[in-house]
């Protein structure tokens, strides 16, 4: 899923930057890929396996309409016909910043601690390990990020997200676009 939102988001400008000259570079043909793009990412996260239940944040109204709309996507409609739990929930999430950091060669989990230390935000980590009977499943590390307590609601009563801490590590330092040090966090 995130390899996929990862495309997306290097895709998205790309095509972007091609179509706006050809189509006269108007505000407007900007504004209908941006709407495409935040369109197809639900749609392309709903593309799940039978049972699966998937929660997305869409501040949007229009773009969850034009998602969930077979004329222009079948992505959801297709999954919750499966037997899928596909919700769409509309609103304002910048109040949280919801982070996936498992990764098979970085330790990612220092660089989200430096950075939430440098913002001035408080969070909480959640290590999920499925027991050895979930075929298919494995091991996953998510974070959430707020400006207050409050703001992280009952996170911060359930174990699973109380239970560990982040862990700074000076090394690393605080990551930006002009530095960061990927062999500090590399899992050697």
């Amino acid at each position: 899923m995130f390899a996929g939102a990862t495309l997306l988001f290097v895709v998205q400008p790309m095509v972007g930057k091609m179509v706006l000259p050809l189509l006269g570079g108007a505000p407007a043909v900007w504004s209908t890929c941006m709407v495409f793009f935040q369109a197809a990412l639900p749609g392309g996260y709903a593309y799940a396996r039978f049972g699966d239940t998937m929660t997305f944040y869409e501040i949007d109204g229009l773009a969850r309409d034009i998602a969930t709309n077979r004329f222009y996507f079948s992505y959801v409609p297709d999954a919750v016909s499966r037997g899928d739990t596909v919700r769409i929930e509309t609103g304002d999430a910048r109040g949280l910043l919801v982070f996936h950091l498992s990764n098979r060669y970085l330790s990612l989990e220092p660089v989200v601690a430096n950075l939430a230390e440098d913002a001035g935000l408080g969070g909480r980590l959640l290590r999920d390990d499925p027991s050895p009977d979930a075929e298919g499943a494995t091991a996953s590390t998510w974070a959430v990020l707020a400006r207050t307590p409050e703001a992280l609601g009952n996170l911060t009563k359930d174990e699973g997200w109380t239970a560990a801490k982040f862990e700074q590590k000076p090394r690393v330092g605080v990551w930006t676009d002009d530095s960061h040090n990927l062999l500090a966090v590399f899992k050697w």
